[in-house]
């Protein structure tokens, strides 16, 4: 569609450019911002101009916002600034990674060998701080906090966009532009600020979060051979959790289809929200977990 739109005369491209960046839906003034940077790159009209068209946002979104900023640079620094880049680039060198276990090993490159060693500094502690008496007292109260806002009507993106309540799903409000493939972020639900206060005061620390999200979503053991081979990975028992936590009889965190898991809902939105901000021990952790199971 944007090559169609993008064949169309100067004035008709300018019209119709200048239509889509006025949309509601932020996926059209992506594609306008796009046929911007093709027009750049072309030469076809004016820098200033396409700049003055792209200002026309007056809220962009961080995605927008990278386009923008990719429209607005010109000169000798931007050209030295693609000049780092090599797409034919074939790295030299060999990784070697190691754990903290690996004491005899230091981080740093080795010319003469001309290995490079990378030492993952976290650990299981750092990926599950907390015992299963402490993870339950936190769920035990964003039930409760739920429970008191189960009555809060809002518009569901999902449901018509019709009226509903939170006692009948958590789900993506109507009114939000969210841009398609984006990662979910809280801002996008019903009484964010509620859930981010919880978040701060409760659960304090995105490994805490961590933690959570993977025992409140973790699957039930299909067989002994699956049992132990998690326990041997995370040198923990996940069994006794999901026993305890279906024994409290929560009101939102209950089996089932999605409309009955409101509370684990919660902090799977949350957990999304916080991992964009704490990717390198994401990262990290993944990669501590992997090397285990091997």
């Amino acid at each position: 569609m944007l090559d169609l739109l993008y064949e169309q005369t100067d004035a008709q491209l300018r019209t119709t450019m200048a239509g889509l960046l006025t949309q509601r839906d932020v996926n059209k003034r992506l594609g306008a911002l796009d046929l911007l940077l093709r027009c750049k790159a072309d030469g076809r009209i004016p820098q200033e101009e396409l700049l003055a068209l792209a200002q026309t946002i007056k809220k962009p979104t961080s995605d927008e916002q990278v386009l923008i900023d990719e429209l607005a640079r010109t000169g000798a620094a931007a050209e030295a600034e693609d000049a780092l880049f090599d797409a034919a680039y074939v790295p030299d060198f060999t990784i070697d990674l190691h754990d903290t276990a690996d004491a005899a090993v230091a981080a740093g490159f080795d010319a003469a060998t001309n290995i490079v060693h990378v030492v993952n500094t976290v650990t299981l502690d750092d990926i599950f701080p907390c015992t299963d008496e402490e993870l339950l007292s936190i769920v035990e109260k964003l039930d409760a906090l739920y429970t008191a806002h189960e009555d809060y009507e809002y518009k569901s993106r999902w449901n018509g966009r019709e009226e509903t309540t939170l006692a009948s799903g958590f789900y993506e409000r109507a009114d939000t532009e969210r841009t398609t493939g984006a990662p979910d972020n809280i801002k996008y639900y019903p009484l964010p600020e509620v859930w981010e206060e919880f978040y701060r005061k409760e659960i304090k620390d995105f490994r805490v979060l961590y933690q959570l999200a993977i025992a409140v979503f973790m699957s039930k053991a299909e067989d002994a051979l699956f049992t132990e081979g998690l326990t041997r990975i995370t040198e923990r028992d996940w069994t006794a959790f999901p026993a305890a936590l279906a024994a409290k009889k929560l009101n939102h965190f209950a089996e089932g289809y999605r409309g009955r898991q409101r509370g684990k809902n919660v902090i799977r939105v949350l957990h999304e929200t916080h991992a964009e901000e704490n990717r390198p021990f994401v990262f990290a952790a993944g990669l501590l977990l992997m090397r285990r199971a091997l």
